[in-house]
C-alpha cells in the first residue's frame, strides 16, 4: 500500500483495536487471554501488560503495509491445464519483473484469445516462452472435453469404487461426493461423466453444492452433487436410490439392490 493515509488508517484501527481489548472490563479481559488477535504477530500473545507494547508493532512511517490479493479465472469450458499455465505464467511474469506488465497479459486473454469452436484448435503465448493449446472436440465425431487426469481419479478411489460408482452412474442413481478438497470433487465428477461417452449426463449436475443449496439433496431426482466437507455439518438424506462417496477415505455406501457391473472380475483385472 503506497498511500500514506490508508497506512496511518490502518495504525489507527489497529491502535482502537488493542485499546478496546485492554479495556478494563471483565468481558473483555477474559477474551484477551483467551485469544490471540490478527493483526498482530502468532507468537504475541495480548494482556493487558503488553497493550501499549502492542501497538508499537506497526508503525506506518517505518513499515511496509501489504494486502492480499488474488487473481482468479471463470471459464465457460474446463480448460484446466491452460488456465493453470496463464496464471503460472502471471506469476512469473510478477516475479521475473519482466518488460510486459501483468495488466498487459489479463488484457491479451481477455480480447485476444477467443475460444476455438468445436472441432479446432488454438494456441496462444501465456507468457516469452510459454505455449499453450486449447482444443474442443467436435460435438459427435470426438470425445469429450476432458482436461482432468483419469488416472489420479483411479489412484485416488481405486477400481473397485470406480466400477461401483460408475454403474450407479448408468443406473441413473442419486450420487453425492464428499471431500475436504474442491479438486477432488471437480475430478472425480468431470471424469466419470466423460466415461459416459457416448451417452451423457442429462439430470442435475452441482460438483460443488454451495451452502446455501443444501436443500437440494432432497430433490426426488437423480443428480451428481458434490460437498465440501468442511462445511457446516448436515443431514445427509438416506435414500434408497443414494450412491454416497467420501473421496478422502475411499468410503462408499451404495444403493439397495445394485446388481453387478457385467464382467467386473474381468474388467477389475484389466484396469488394474
Amino acid at each position: 500500500v503506497r498511500n500514506r493515509k490508508i497506512a496511518s488508517a490502518m495504525q489507527t484501527l489497529q491502535a482502537m483495536h488493542l485499546t478496546e481489548l485492554s479495556s478494563g472490563q471483565q468481558a473483555a479481559r477474559r477474551r484477551v487471554l483467551d485469544h490471540n488477535t490478527r493483526s498482530l504477530p502468532r507468537h504475541f500473545k495480548l494482556t493487558t501488560h503488553h497493550a501499549r507494547t502492542a501497538m508499537n508493532y506497526y508503525d506506518h512511517t517505518k513499515d511496509t503495509l501489504h494486502v492480499t490479493k488474488s487473481i482468479a479465472l471463470v471459464l465457460q469450458w474446463p480448460f484446466i491445464h491452460a488456465a493453470e499455465a496463464f496464471l503460472a505464467g502471471l506469476y512469473r511474469c510478477w516475479k521475473e519483473q519482466g518488460p510486459v506488465s501483468l495488466e498487459s497479459h489479463i488484457y491479451q486473454l481477455l480480447y485476444e484469445v477467443t475460444v476455438p469452436g468445436p472441432g479446432r484448435s488454438l494456441e496462444f503465448l501465456c507468457y516469452p516462452d510459454c505455449l499453450t493449446l486449447l482444443q474442443r472436440p467436435s460435438a459427435i465425431e470426438e470425445l469429450p472435453l476432458c482436461d482432468y487426469s483419469l488416472r489420479e481419479m483411479f489412484s485416488l478411489l481405486g477400481v473397485d469404487c470406480v466400477l461401483q460408482l460408475f454403474t450407479c452412474l448408468l443406473l441413473e442413481n442419486q450420487i453425492l461426493l464428499c471431500s475436504s478438497e474442491y479438486q477432488r470433487l471437480m475430478l472425480v465428477s468431470e471424469c466419470m461423466t466423460c466415461l459416459l461417452f457416448p451417452f451423457s449426463w442429462p439430470h442435475v449436475y452441482v460438483p460443488i453444492l454451495p451452502a446455501s443449496l443444501h436443500h437440494f439433496l432432497d430433490a426426488p431426482v437423480p443428480f451428481i452433487m458434490g460437498l465440501h466437507s468442511r462445511e457446516n455439518r448436515i443431514n445427509i438424506p438416506s435414500e434408497a436410490n443414494l450412491c454416497y462417496v467420501d473421496l478422502d477415505s475411499r468410503m462408499i455406501q451404495l444403493p439397495e439392490e445394485l446388481p453387478s457391473f457385467p464382467h467386473r472380475t474381468e474388467l477389475t483385472a484389466e484396469l488394474a
